[in-house]
């Protein structure tokens, strides 16, 4: 049957396919357990709500694509619709290849900061032999989203960090990643002093605890092109789906489309820029 319908086995429910998912994978991205992380969501859920009074936006503006960006991006979208599967920040190398973008939305040269993220309950394929569907108030134990993530993106023909790029959910929920009120936090930082803390070799961003809340957070290269922010097959029923938040027709019109407080209340990742720090110790210092 196909695995992803709700109630369907998924492959890791098959002797075969379970043994191609190796445990250091499982160890890597295991959280805490998925029915924990849906209590924790429903005891909480009002904190979560779009005019919630405790969200507070960072200092750098987050978007969705419009109708015609979906459409010169290829982004995953029905025909005549904005995408509802990315949400993104453009650093100063996206205008090489959109142009004029840094005049209808702000462009940003990111250099240190961090990413607050209320995260998600996503589908673990290394871990869950039944796919349990999207959450729904008819299906409490579904998922936000199938898969989520963020990405420090490189422009092209800009240099390339040559650096692991990526933190997904699972590794965001993973232990000692994540608050107990569910957030998890993402640190950026120059290229070079990124490398001055990574593993050679290594497929995961290198991490840094945070003394003030408690959690280790991964470290990203601050991206040229921009920060990615992927949403795969999102709940309908999900208030922090990028669904949520306007879609317009035109580049020019995108300032109107923006993910904060006020469409996705506190699921809308908070990125803040902290240019006046200087090295690693002072960034993970200046999180709380």
């Amino acid at each position: 049957p196909n695995p992803f319908i709700q109630g369907s086995p998924t492959v890791a429910s098959y002797g075969s396919q379970a043994r191609c998912i190796s445990s250091s994978a499982r160890d890597e991205t295991q959280g805490g357990s998925p029915d924990t992380r849906q209590e924790l969501r429903a005891g909480t859920a009002a904190s979560f709500s779009p005019t919630s009074a405790s969200c507070a936006d960072g200092n750098t503006l987050l978007y969705r694509m419009s109708h015609d960006l979906t459409v010169l991006s290829m982004a995953d979208s029905p025909t005549g619709q904005c995408s509802a599967d990315y949400l993104f920040s453009p650093a100063y190398g996206m205008a090489l290849t959109q142009s004029n973008i840094q005049n209808y939305v702000n462009v940003y040269n990111f250099s240190w900061g961090v990413i607050r993220i209320q995260v998600p309950a996503v589908f673990n394929s290394a871990a869950e032999d039944v796919y349990r569907g999207s959450w729904s108030d008819s299906n409490l134990g579904g998922y936000d989203v199938n898969y989520f993530s963020v990405s420090a993106n490189t422009a092209k023909d800009l240099p390339d960090p040559s650096l692991p790029f990526t933190v997904n959910a699972l590794m965001l929920q993973a232990g000692g990643m994540m608050t107990a009120e569910g957030l998890s936090y993402v640190l950026f930082a120059p290229s070079e002093v990124v490398h001055s803390i990574a593993r050679a070799n290594s497929t995961v961003p290198p991490k840094l605890f945070l003394p003030r809340v408690g959690v280790m957070a991964y470290v990203l290269a601050a991206p040229s092109y921009a920060f990615m922010f992927r949403y795969k097959e999102p709940s309908a029923d999900w208030s922090g789906s990028p669904s949520n938040v306007p879609c317009m027709s035109t580049l020019m019109e995108m300032n109107a489309s923006v993910a904060n407080c006020t469409t996705l209340g506190n699921w809308a990742p908070q990125i803040t820029r902290l240019d006046e720090v200087g090295n690693l110790q002072e960034l993970a210092d200046s999180v709380k």
